[in-house]
């Protein structure tokens, strides 16, 4: 059988994370862990990373791709209050900040294992008050 390599993100909330670590709903569909919304997939995490590339790209945002690094594993309900949570996260340090930004654009990697940040995934920095 062969590894189910699906990546999914919120219709109405912005998680985004492997179909493996995902809820379901009482009839069995997938379904974000956090807040159970509804979730749009793609075929890889490597086309959803292609999206958000080029969104960050046609939208000049240089801090686009290193926030969703951050927030993977996480569930926010608007752009807005992920952007919110995501500054207040690179406020707290700015060493850590600097760290964050740079593991994140410079190898964003989310094997099974492993945060961008070098923690658990899903990084122990999640709290239920980060969504």
């Amino acid at each position: 059988m062969s590894e189910d390599t699906r990546y999914v993100y919120g219709v109405g909330c912005m998680f985004s994370g492997p179909i493996q670590r995902v809820g379901t709903t009482q009839s069995g569909l997938p379904c974000c862990p956090h807040c159970k919304g509804v979730l749009f997939e793609t075929d890889t995490e490597e086309k959803w990373w292609e999206m958000v590339r080029s969104y960050a790209q046609k939208t000049r945002d240089e801090s686009y791709e290193p926030m969703w690094c951050w927030a993977t594993g996480r569930c926010f309900a608007t752009l807005e209050s992920l952007r919110s949570a995501y500054a207040l996260h690179l406020e707290a340090s700015e060493q850590e900040a600097t760290e964050h930004y740079l593991s994140a654009s410079e190898s964003c990697s989310h094997d099974a294992a492993t945060c961008h940040c070098g923690q658990p995934w899903p990084c122990q920095e999640a709290t239920d008050d980060d969504a």
